[in-house]
């Protein structure tokens, strides 16, 4: 999982959907990474592990314990990837990436009290 601090990136839905299962799931284990360390205010729940990217010695644990699951357990974690990933779109990712800039721009102009205009330096035509 992405861990994020940001909270339209939905670390904070995604560690309580995984706490839920977990109290299902006795066995489940979370395997995080991010550009930024787990903090106080957004923990990571127990049996999870936080991966930095840049350290490719941990990276290989993560992938030699995702390697080492039993068949079946590997099937259903695969199953469960795939099923995630078919249902997304361009569209999808579009509107995505406008409400995150939307978002970014709101908290700017929050923070500095006045809207900021923004010229483009190319012209896309599609």
């Amino acid at each position: 999982m992405y861990y994020s601090q940001a909270y339209w990136k939905g670390s904070d839905i995604a560690l309580k959907a995984f706490s839920l299962a977990a109290e299902k799931i006795p066995n489940l284990r979370l395997i995080a990474f991010g550009m930024e360390e787990p903090s106080p205010e957004l923990p990571l729940p127990p049996n999870s592990e936080y991966v930095k990217p840049e350290d490719p010695e941990a990276m290989a644990k993560a992938i030699e314990f995702i390697c080492g699951l039993p068949n079946p357990d590997w099937q259903g974690m695969s199953e469960a990837a795939y099923a995630k990933a078919i249902v997304y779109t361009w569209d999808d990712a579009t509107e995505r990436f406008e409400g995150a800039l939307k978002a970014a721009m709101s908290k700017s102009t929050q923070k500095d009290g006045a809207t900021a205009k923004l010229k483009p330096r190319i012209q896309v035509q599609w």
